[in-house]
């Protein structure tokens, strides 16, 4: 879905579930849980790959909110 929206050059905004190595993981993090590290918000670039290995290259914002007594 990622790649046709691309090429029919549509913006989208979707969430992302945080997967790849865990921020505890000796080799450090990996995947969408790299951007877990960052102290502030930003954007950056990833690739996600479907089921057949096929890339898409996405750019992701990161918003932190911290809530009071969280």
């Amino acid at each position: 879905m990622i790649r046709y929206l691309q090429a029919a050059r549509q913006p989208f905004l979707m969430p992302v579930i945080r997967r790849g190595r865990k921020l505890d993981d000796p080799r450090g993090p990996s995947g969408i849980n790299a951007f877990s590290t960052w102290e502030e918000g930003g954007f950056g670039i990833d690739t996600l790959h479907d089921a057949h290995k096929r890339p898409a290259r996405v750019s992701i914002g990161v918003k932190y909110r911290y809530d009071r007594g969280a």
